[in-house]
């Protein structure tokens, strides 16, 4: 005698509701937190990328007497000795790039082989069009200089060498990727809440308003961009 067959019960509008708002009620909790665990993922590889191209500062140092590239120009100063760091710095991470003469069109023609050099570029940047994402100090008794004895600083571990650029400087133009002027920090006056368009270095809240620096001594440390002076910049020599 066959048994008759039980009726199959499935999940009733009102239990799939409830499920449905769980699930909602646990990624509106989590999504935060997944999303500033990414971005602070994201501003260590950033730091990573500095600390990377602060042991190639120290190479290249090693190789040149203490020298290391400075202030930046792409004409007749470049002549002078004011070369290109991170054209400098390319062979040491296994990226060769085509020897150019300096006329102002050196960077455009530069601009695509910085984008395929990572440590180049921070990972959370807002202009993925942009190959250099790092800015220079280019200050030096309020002037330039295009080299620098990184064996004669004696404030090297507290001036900044590198730091993060402004989304907004130009994608070849790199003359423009330096620090020697009030005018080129985050704020307007230096230290305000005045944001300044004009800034040459980070002035957005891509690390949540953090911002990378490598140091002349090679380490690397952050803080909110709105706390950096020109103090951070000045080099002092022995």
């Amino acid at each position: 005698m066959s048994r008759a067959k039980r009726p199959r019960r499935g999940f009733t509008l009102v239990e799939l509701l409830v499920v449905i708002g769980i699930i909602a009620l646990l990624v509106a909790i989590l999504l935060p937190a997944l999303t500033a665990a990414k971005r602070y993922s994201e501003q260590m590889k950033c730091a990573s990328n500095l600390r990377t191209v602060g042991q190639v500062m120290h190479m290249y140092a090693n190789d040149n007497k203490g020298w290391i590239p400075l202030d930046y120009w792409h004409t007749d100063q470049y002549l002078a000795g004011h070369i290109f760091w991170a054209e400098s710095f390319a062979k040491y991470l296994n990226k060769i790039l085509p020897a150019v003469p300096p006329t102002p069109d050196r960077d455009k023609t530069l601009a695509p082989y910085l984008a395929k050099i990572e440590v180049y570029q921070c990972p959370s940047h807002p202009n993925p069009q942009q190959p250099l994402d790092h800015a220079i100090n280019g200050t030096w008794k309020g002037g330039s200089t295009g080299m620098i004895r990184l064996t004669k600083m004696r404030n090297a571990s507290a001036v900044v060498y590198l730091t993060e650029a402004n989304a907004k400087r130009p994608v070849d133009y790199f003359m423009q990727n330096d620090i020697f002027d009030a005018s080129h920090l985050p704020t307007s006056p230096p230290g305000s809440n005045n944001i300044n368009p004009n800034s040459r270095m980070l002035n957005d809240m891509r690390h949540r308003g953090l911002c990378n620096a490598l140091y002349f001594d090679g380490h690397v440390a952050a803080k909110h961009f709105r706390l950096y002076t020109m103090k951070d910049f000045t080099i002092s020599l022995n």
